[in-house]
């Protein structure tokens, strides 16, 4: 059997009629009856005829995507910013360029429109925001829409999804369900727990404390408390001297600073299981010399990659992605 790849000329001599017409057929151009169309469409599906994506696309004018990602908590943003550019890199044959655009402070509104600013100067095609709070952005958000810029947000959409192209982000209720179970097999029944979180005005901070929250009172466990970070080690540290010594037995970490909790506890000999989250470094460090005894993996990575496909399928094939898509959590033990 050959392995001879059918080009649109295959199809025209099959059919007597010129390539530029079945090149016009193909590609839904005017200037082809309806009966030819159906004919060439026809003849193309029985011949195997498979379009080259790569030619097409280096026939067109460069997809460049625009990657605003802040510059700090690198535990989850490093293989976040891998898993955008090993998309890119597998993108690179189909005419697709990334060009990134740092944010010192991402709970900066300002710094963030300033990016999205040049993103829109340097005449990008679509944005990916890499997980900054969009509330207060909504000027920005509408300057990209009047512009038919499309923009897909990794992390928190609330507020402007009817803005945006579409979210990718964790199932962060799963990930805080997850978390209450681990911790509901390593603590007594009856027992305290608590969770620090980085921010109750991100939602996905939110998902995942309504679900630890609902898992551990499943269990006949109680929740002592629910308590905010900011990501902030003093904060964190002051939390600890405020809380302990109780009779809290189980702590889940779901903030970025897990690791530096995870590390004060110990210093100051307060012993509790501990559920982390993702699995930078630290983390990983961490479950290995037996500070944290299981972590929630949210696959950064995978969500970055997610977020430049769902953004080059819609610019170079029109598809439409879902309003949400999800990546569901795993939990990593030691082992």
């Amino acid at each position: 059997m050959s392995n001879k790849r059918i080009t649109i000329c295959d199809i025209a001599e099959e059919l007597g009629v010129s390539c530029a017409i079945i090149n016009r057929a193909l590609n839904g151009k005017s200037g082809v009856s309806d009966e030819l169309r159906k004919k060439i469409l026809a003849t193309a599906e029985r011949l195997g005829y498979r379009a080259n994506k790569v030619a097409r696309s280096m026939a067109r004018a460069t997809i460049t995507l625009g990657i605003v990602i802040p510059s700090s908590w690198q535990d989850y943003f490093s293989p976040l910013k891998d898993g955008i550019s090993n998309e890119l890199d597998l993108l690179l044959d189909y005419n697709v360029v990334g060009r990134y655009y740092t944010v010192k402070n991402s709970l900066s509104h300002a710094d963030t429109a300033d990016c999205i600013k040049q993103c829109i100067e340097d005449g990008v095609s679509g944005i990916v925001l890499c997980d900054v709070q969009p509330t207060g952005m909504e000027e920005s958000f509408e300057i990209l829409r009047s512009r038919g810029i499309p923009i897909v947000v990794i992390g928190d959409a609330e507020g402007v999804s009817e803005k945006c192209l579409t979210a990718i982000r964790t199932d962060a209720r799963m990930s805080g369900r997850m978390a209450g179970e681990m911790l509901s097999l390593m603590t007594p029944e009856g027992s305290c727990v608590a969770a620090f979180l980085g921010s109750m005005t991100n939602l996905e901070h939110r998902d995942k404390a309504q679900g630890f929250t609902e898992e551990i009172i499943k269990s006949g466990r109680f929740v002592s408390g629910v308590y905010e970070t900011l990501d902030d080690e003093n904060i964190e540290s002051k939390l600890i001297s405020e809380i302990f010594p109780s009779d809290i037995s189980g702590v889940y970490l779901a903030t970025t600073g897990a690791a530096p909790i995870a590390d004060m506890l110990r210093e100051r000999g307060i012993s509790v299981k501990i559920v982390a989250t993702d699995t930078g470094s630290t983390v990983a460090d961490g479950i290995i010399d037996g500070r944290i005894q299981c972590t929630i993996f949210q696959d950064p990575a995978e969500q970055g990659r997610r977020a430049v496909r769902a953004l080059y399928e819609f610019l170079a094939e029109k598809t439409v992605p879902p309003e949400k898509i999800y990546i569901v959590p795993q939990p990593v033990l030691r082992s």
